[in-house]
C-alpha cells in the first residue's frame, strides 16, 4: 500500500463494503477493491497484472489438465510458463543494460515503445514470484490449479500485500478465500489484532523510519564532506530506516488483511537480534527467504550433494536474491556479500556444532555485518557505495568535529533527542519479540487487557505528536515498493 489519506478512506470504504454487503459477494468486493487500487496508483500495472492472471490461470489449468492425461508434456509447459515470468523480470530488472545496447538500432517510436515496454509495472516482482510459486505448486502436486478464476485474480493483487509483500502462498491465501463468507468482524479478536498491527506499523514508519530518512539522505549524497565516525552512523542509520520501514509496511499490510478475514505471512520476526546469518535470514523478509529456500535453493540440490556443492547453491541464491532486488551491480554486490557471510557461517557452525548458541559477541557481529552489506543497498552506482565504504575507514574527522557534521545536516536539537529513544523503543519491542517467537504486535495481544490498552494508547500518542506527516511532507511511498 502506499501511504495517503486515500488509502485510510480507501480502507475504511472497503472494510464497510466487505461486512454490509452479501457475505457471498465478499472475494468479489475484495477483487474490485484490489484492481480499483491498483489501477489508481499505476495504470499500466493494471495492464500487465491482468494479462499475468489470464496467462497464470491458464498455464495453471493446462498443467492441472496434463496431470491427468498428459504427464510427458507437463514439465515442458511448466518450465515455458515459470521461463516467461523470469524473463519479462530479468529484463525490467536490467533495463538499463538492455536499453543501452539496443538503442542505436531502433527508431525513435521503437525506442519509445522498447522504454516504456521496460518499465517495471508495479508490484510485478512480487506477483511474479508468487505466480512461479503457484505454478511450481500445481508441478509438485501440493496444491490443485484454481478453477475459479475471481479467486485466483484475488489471490495475485490483493491489495495489502501487492506493492511490498507478503509473497503468499496459494496454498495458504486460496483456502482462505473460500472461507470469507464466515468470516466476523469481532471474532477471535480479529479487531484489536488488526488494531495492534496497525498502530505498529505507523509507529515504524511515521515515527522512526522517516524521522531518520533526511538523516541518511543527506549523508549519503554528499558523503564526501563527512568524517569516518558520521559515515559509520549513517550506515546504521539506514539500517534501522530500512527495517523500521519495511517491517512497518508489513505489519500494516498484515492489519488490514486481518480487518479482512486473511492471515498473511508474518515477515520481520526481530532479524536485527539475530546470532547468525543464517538466523537473520529466518528472521529478515521471511516470505522472500522461503520462497529462495524451497523455489531455488531446493532445487539446486540444497544442503544435499556435499559442502562444497552446498556453498555454491547458497551464493546462487543470494546472488539471485541480489538481482531480484534491482539489476544495478550494487544490489547484485549485496547479494554476493550476504552469500560470502553466509558460507562463512555455514564453515564456522559445521567447525563449531551447530548446536553451539551464539553469544553476545555473535549477536554484534551479526548485526554489523548485515550493516555493512547494506551500505550498496543504498546507493544507485556501486563505485558510489565502494567510495562511501572506503571513506568509512581513511575519511577520519575530515577536518571539523562531531557536532559541527551534526549540525551540517540539519537535524534539530528535538530529534538529537527523539531519534536515540525511539531507537531504544524498536530495540525493546524486538528484544520482546525475539524472547517470545511472535511478531512484536501478536506478542502484546497476548498480554492482559491493561498492558495492551496502554500500548495503544502510547503508540496512539506517539504518531500524532512525533509521527512526520502533514501537507508539507510526502510520506506516500514505502522503501521497497521500489524493488
Amino acid at each position: 500500500m502506499s501511504f495517503t489519506v486515500y488509502t485510510f478512506l480507501f480502507i475504511f470504504t472497503t472494510t464497510v463494503l466487505f461486512y454490509g454487503l452479501r457475505k457471498e459477494a465478499r472475494p468479489y468486493i475484495l477483487l474490485a477493491a484490489s484492481l480499483l487500487y491498483v489501477s489508481q496508483i499505476d495504470r499500466r500495472a493494471i495492464i500487465a497484472l491482468i494479462v499475468s492472471m489470464v496467462f497464470v490461470y491458464g498455464a495453471g489449468l493446462f498443467m492441472r489438465f496434463l496431470l491427468k492425461k498428459r504427464k510427458q508434456y507437463l514439465k515442458p509447459v511448466f518450465i515455458f510458463s515459470i521461463s516467461v515470468f523470469v524473463f519479462i523480470l530479468w529484463a525490467m530488472k536490467f533495463q538499463d543494460q538492455i536499453f543501452p545496447l539496443m538503442e542505436p538500432h531502433l527508431s525513435f517510436m521503437a525506442k519509445e515503445l522498447l522504454w516504456q515496454a521496460l518499465v517495471l509495472p508495479v508490484g510485478f516482482s512480487y506477483y511474479a514470484f508468487q505466480s512461479v510459486s503457484y505454478l511450481a505448486d500445481i508441478y509438485r502436486g501440493k496444491c490443485e490449479a484454481e478453477t475459479n478464476f475471481f479467486h485466483f485474480a484475488l489471490y495475485l493483487c490483493f491489495f495489502p500485500k501487492f506493492l511490498s509483500g507478503p509473497i503468499e502462498r496459494a496454498e495458504t491465501f486460496l483456502p482462505q478465500v473460500k472461507t470469507l463468507r464466515d468470516v466476523r468482524l469481532f471474532e477471535n479478536d480479529r479487531l484489536p489484532q488488526a488494531f495492534s498491527y496497525l498502530l505498529y506499523g505507523f509507529f515504524m514508519k511515521t515515527v522512526v523510519a522517516d524521522r531518520l530518512a533526511p538523516v541518511k539522505e543527506a549523508l549519503f549524497a554528499d558523503y564526501m564532506q563527512h568524517g569516518s565516525l558520521w559515515l559509520f552512523i549513517g550506515s546504521l542509520l539506514y539500517t534501522m530506516q530500512l527495517y523500521c520501514d519495511f517491517a512497518g509496511y508489513s505489519a500494516i499490510a498484515i492489519g488490514v488483511g486481518k480487518l479482512l478475514g486473511f492471515e498473511l505471512t508474518e515477515n520481520f520476526l526481530s532479524p536485527y537480534l539475530s546470532g547468525s546469518i543464517s538466523e537473520f535470514w529466518r528472521r529478515w523478509h521471511c516470505s522472500l527467504s522461503s520462497f529462495l529456500r524451497d523455489y531455488v535453493y531446493i532445487p539446486l540440490g540444497g544442503n544435499r550433494k556435499g559442502a562444497v556443492r552446498r556453498c555454491v547453491n547458497t551464493m546462487i541464491v543470494f546472488l539471485v536474491c541480489g538481482m531480484w532486488h534491482g539489476g544495478g551491480l550494487s544490489f547484485f554486490f549485496w547479494g554476493f556479500l550476504h552469500g560470502c557471510f553466509s558460507i562463512m557461517d555455514y564453515l564456522y557452525r559445521s567447525r563449531k556444532g551447530a548446536a553451539e548458541k551464539p553469544g553476545f559477541i555473535g549477536h554484534v557481529l551479526t548485526f554489523f555485518a548485515v550493516s555493512f552489506a547494506w551500505i550498496p543497498f543504498g546507493f544507485p552506482k556501486l563505485s558510489d557505495a565502494l567510495a562511501y565504504i572506503f571513506r568509512i575507514f581513511t575519511a577520519g574527522s575530515a577536518g571539523t568535529d562531531f557536532l559541527t557534521e551534526w549540525s551540517m545536516l540539519g537535524v534539530t536539537s528535538f530529534d538529537t533527542f527523539l531519534i536515540p529513544v525511539f531507537l531504544l523503543l524498536v530495540i525493546l519491542m524486538d528484544a520482546l519479540s525475539y524472547r517470545t517467537g511472535l511478531s512484536f504486535p501478536a506478542a502484546v495481544e497476548k498480554k492482559h487487557a491493561g498492558l495492551r490498552y496502554l500500548f495503544y494508547y502510547i503508540c496512539i500518542l506517539l504518531i500524532f505528536i512525533f509521527g512526520i506527516y502533514g501537507p508539507a511532507f510526502d510520506p506516500g511511498q514505502f522503501m521497497y515498493m521500489e524493488f
